[in-house]
């Protein structure tokens, strides 16, 4: 009986709302207060904008473990290749699980394509699948009849730099509305990113961005400051880097968030490694519920985000 409960409470997976809602991926988009549609400058740009895949010139890749209140947690991973005169082309996986009663899966495929010196384009299809693990009380119920569910999205995004310090972004994520439907009609609804970015110098960007996903619009700003590698050398830690980061969301149906993060960069021979971490704290529900994402993103020895 009490999966069948947490069956039904996760039929509106991610606090609340419908499959497939986008809660943000990625320790450092998330840290920005997840304004990263015109920033795009790593792997993260998967999730985010694959059109802005084509400012990464080394292979690059990232992992994210996200725990969100008991039972529930998502990982993401992800690979960017670069195609030196065609763009860069990238793959990524998002799972999410919940109480081991209710699972989805993303798989994403995307292609960033340069149309001009300035401005990319970019396309993307992914695999959306859900699906229950139901107990004996649960497996009676005619409205689990079914058990799993998948479909195919389609994404478009575009990355535009305007100058060195100015970029915009924008993204269309579910053109197409996929019916993930397990029993009952259940849409994904397009989600619309657009933002700007702005880099005050080599080491501090601010960042804006509107959403709207369905009945939610939400507007999103955040700011990161890289400090001076020089002081962690005096300090014994080589050319490593720390980087600071805040942002804020809000929004209608009660989204306020607080978003903070950090990250350590350690470049090498081998490979350069970024350790990144974020905490978000919706401010008007499911009080004193904060988020805890860890990420670690791995490249070819040179760094793969514009600093």
């Amino acid at each position: 009986m009490k999966k069948l409960v947490l069956a039904a409470l996760i039929l509106v997976s991610a606090v609340a709302h419908a499959a497939f809602f986008d809660s943000g991926q990625g320790a450092r988009p998330t840290g920005l207060g997840e304004a990263f549609v015109a920033v795009a400058d790593d792997a993260n740009a998967m999730y985010y904008n694959p059109a802005g895949m084509i400012q990464i010139k080394m292979i690059s890749t990232t992992a994210t473990y996200t725990g969100y209140m008991e039972g529930l947690s998502d990982s993401f991973a992800a690979i960017v290749v670069p195609v030196p005169g065609y763009g860069a082309i990238g793959i990524s996986w998002l799972g999410l699980t919940a109480a081991s009663s209710y699972s989805e899966s993303t798989l994403k495929v995307a292609y960033a394509y340069p149309i001009t010196k300035q401005y990319t384009v970019g396309l993307a299809l992914k695999l959306l699948s859900k699906s229950y693990t139901l107990d004996s009380v649960a497996s009676g119920n005619p409205f689990f009849s079914a058990t799993s569910a998948s479909g195919l999205g389609i994404d478009a995004s575009f990355f535009g730099k305007l100058t060195d310090e100015i970029a915009l972004g924008a993204s269309i994520e579910n053109i197409n509305v996929p019916d993930i439907n397990v029993g009952s009609s259940d849409p994904v609804p397009m989600n619309i990113r657009v933002g700007g970015r702005y880099k005050l110098d080599r080491s501090l960007l601010v960042a804006l961005e509107g959403d709207l996903s369905g009945e939610d619009a939400k507007i999103k700003g955040g700011s990161e400051y890289w400090l001076d590698s020089g002081l962690l050398k005096e300090l014994g830690v080589g050319n490593s880097e720390l980087g600071f980061r805040g942002g804020v969301g809000y929004g209608n149906n009660s989204y306020l968030n607080v978003d903070l993060g950090f990250s350590f960069y350690l470049p090498s021979k081998i490979v350069d490694l970024r350790f990144d971490y974020s905490f978000t704290m919706p401010l008007m529900y499911i009080e004193g519920a904060g988020t805890h994402r860890f990420s670690i993103c791995i490249t070819e020895p040179r760094p793969a985000f514009n600093l």
